[in-house]
């Protein structure tokens, strides 16, 4: 197990802030970790994390050292608040049991708080490779929401499918995106196509699609409760598209992604894309 001040030791390395310097070096130190070490560290991270969410800090306003000096502090909300819980962390041993004894005292200091993201990124990437777990599922500090959720209602079940999209030298038609939208929330919310999910027994398919690459390639990651699926596809079709002909490109790219995914796990024929099509015409129109 390891100790607690052996946790603070490797926090130490982010310097009192995270910045892409530091973020890199605490990466650097967690990965020549054992792998039990690196799995207490998460340990140790999360329980401290969920300490802080514990605390009365939300709606504080709090000044990053980033903003100009004579403007009123914003409230820590949402993402901020999120951050915040991360650069209380970096700040070191003594700055987190100072915030835990006095919460109120947050506001103030000026605090480094604007790329607290960075050490999200280096402790979920390693977290994926070392136990194929995605921590969002373990950080208390994330929202409880799944990819696309926040598209549904809180009764009906968390999307399984979240695609994003990126590009090179191209840029997506609003009615594409559009259309993506549209055929996201069918797939995800079609029986058929939850029934073909489950037979890979995971929770979620996380797609990264860039478009406008010359050499197309897919690349799986495959964790224990998701696959990650990275499709790097060619040259945008785009031009001189319509509204119809960029939905009929958008079920083309999710035929070819589940296809893909199908032959990567083994499962079944993937169900009619045709039904998708009129799913979305008939609540849609």
């Amino acid at each position: 197990m390891m100790a607690e001040d052996r946790f603070w030791e490797v926090i130490s390395l982010l310097g009192g802030a995270v910045s892409e310097d530091s973020a890199l070096r605490l990466d650097r130190a967690i990965r020549r970790l054992t792998p039990a070490d690196a799995s207490d560290f998460m340990d140790h991270l999360t329980r401290k994390l969920s300490d802080l969410t514990e605390l009365p800090l939300e709606g504080i306003p709090v000044s990053d050292i980033t903003d100009p000096e004579d403007v009123e502090p914003l409230p820590l909300v949402g993402d901020s608040l999120r951050y915040f819980y991360y650069a209380v962390i970096a700040s070191g041993k003594d700055s987190y049991k100072d915030v835990k004894e006095s919460p109120s005292n947050i506001s103030k200091k000026r605090w480094d708080f604007s790329e607290s993201e960075l050490f999200i990124e280096v402790v979920s990437a390693i977290l994926w490779e070392n136990d194929g777990t995605q921590w969002e599922s373990v950080d208390p500090t994330a929202s409880t929401q799944c990819p696309g959720e926040n598209a549904e209602s809180e009764a009906e079940e968390p999307w399984w499918y979240a695609p994003t999209h990126g590009t090179i030298n191209v840029k997506l038609p609003m009615n594409y995106r559009q259309a993506i939208v549209k055929v996201t929330e069918a797939i995800n919310t079609s029986k058929k196509w939850k029934s073909w999910w489950r037979e890979s027994s995971l929770d979620h398919l996380d797609a990264d699609i860039l478009i406008g690459t010359n050499r197309p390639s897919v690349v799986f990651k495959l964790g224990r409760k998701a696959l990650k699926a990275e499709f790097e596809m060619g040259p945008s079709r785009f031009e001189n598209k319509g509204p119809s002909e960029l939905m009929d490109l958008a079920l083309e790219e999710v035929q070819y992604v589940m296809n893909k995914v199908a032959d990567r796990l083994k499962l079944g024929p993937v169900p009619p894309i045709a039904e998708i099509r009129e799913e979305i015409h008939r609540t849609h129109t």
